[in-house]
């Protein structure tokens, strides 16, 4: 596929699959996460500060103006920070900077989320600490991201940013949360929503083994794209920094 070397997120293939939000589930799969953490209605953030991690083209900030929260995005993307000012209107905090080194301070934020990132991070544990420091305490973290369930170690293609070729197992996933100081709250799997994406991609007019290459994972001589694939799962958690 032409352009298989530049940021996954800018394919128009997967921005037309994936729509605004950019990641499996969507909006709506968002939605359902505020209201575990109990910020189910409209003004329902009136007075917190919230912050996404990699807030790419801005749904998910655009959903968190409308719940009334303070607002802040970080993206290392200059590009996906335009994005994310236009679906805003210029509205929220928009700062340039990665999961593993928030430009935030220590306690600012009352919830994080975190979709499809930290699978692209390259230090999990890094990041995953960093959003405990800024995290006020009895604040809550959102994570919905794409898991490793069994299969070969995922292979990262050199100039390729996907979200499926880094993507870390539950078990580890639920530990380094824990290891951080997170008490675990919900954890949901959401297969399903990784399995649409694909499906949609699939009809957008990629093969199997094409989807399973340009997505950027692989066992050179070993399972199948249908096989690798079929090791992948959706998850998602929500956890909460105890009180002081």
């Amino acid at each position: 596929m032409k352009g298989r070397n530049d940021n996954l997120y800018q394919q128009p293939l997967f921005r037309e699959a994936a729509g605004a939000a950019l990641r499996p589930g969507g909006r709506e799969l968002t939605v359902h996460a505020l209201a575990l953490c109990g910020f189910e209605q409209e003004s329902s953030g009136e007075g917190k500060c919230a912050l996404d991690v990699g807030c790419g083209a801005g749904a998910t900030l655009a959903l968190l103006q409308e719940r009334g929260f303070c607002v802040t995005g970080v993206d290392p993307d200059a590009a996906m920070l335009e994005e994310s000012r236009s679906a805003t209107r210029g509205l929220v905090q928009l700062l340039r900077g990665h999961a593993e080194a928030l430009p935030l301070p220590d306690a600012s934020q009352d919830l994080v989320l975190c979709e499809c990132v930290l699978s692209l991070c390259s230090a999990l544990r890094q990041a995953v600490s960093e959003c405990f420091r800024v995290l006020a305490p009895g604040g809550h973290i959102v994570l919905a991201d794409v898991i490793r369930y069994d299969g070969c170690p995922a292979v990262r293609v050199p100039g390729l940013r996907s979200c499926l070729s880094g993507a870390p197992t539950l078990p580890r996933l639920r530990e380094t949360l824990i290891r951080e100081g997170f008490r675990l709250e919900y954890e949901e799997a959401h297969d399903r929503a990784l399995t649409e994406l694909g499906a949609r991609l699939i009809l957008g007019g990629e093969s199997l083994d094409g989807l399973g290459r340009w997505l950027g994972f692989g066992c050179g001589g070993g399972p199948s794209s249908r096989d690798l694939l079929r090791s992948l799962g959706y998850v998602l958690l929500t956890a909460r920094k105890e009180d002081a």
